[in-house]
């Protein structure tokens, strides 16, 4: 369970990191999503009284964070990738 704490830490971290980089609207959007999931995922955790084995919510929320999570990583690549080739255009 501790892993999973740790794994949507690091995701909500970097996806701040790569808002900072970007400012796209999907990049806002990841890190939004990951914001609130994090206090979310706390709370629940904090809350459980025992049977938090199977858990639905996270059969909606998980996939709808990964596909944001995915879209907002390609954008920050594609604007990378412009950026390089400008700069090389340039010079």
């Amino acid at each position: 369970m501790l892993t999973l704490l740790l794994v949507v830490v690091a995701l909500a971290l970097l996806s701040a990191t790569a808002w900072f980089y970007s400012r796209g609207v999907i990049v806002h959007a990841a890190v939004l999503l990951w914001i609130g999931f994090v206090p979310y995922e706390l709370w629940y955790r904090a809350n459980c009284t025992g049977e938090c084995n199977i858990r639905a919510d996270l059969v909606l929320l998980l996939p709808v964070l990964l596909v944001v999570s995915l879209a907002a990583v390609v954008s920050v690549i594609r604007k990378a990738l412009r950026k390089r080739k400008a700069s090389r255009a340039g010079t």
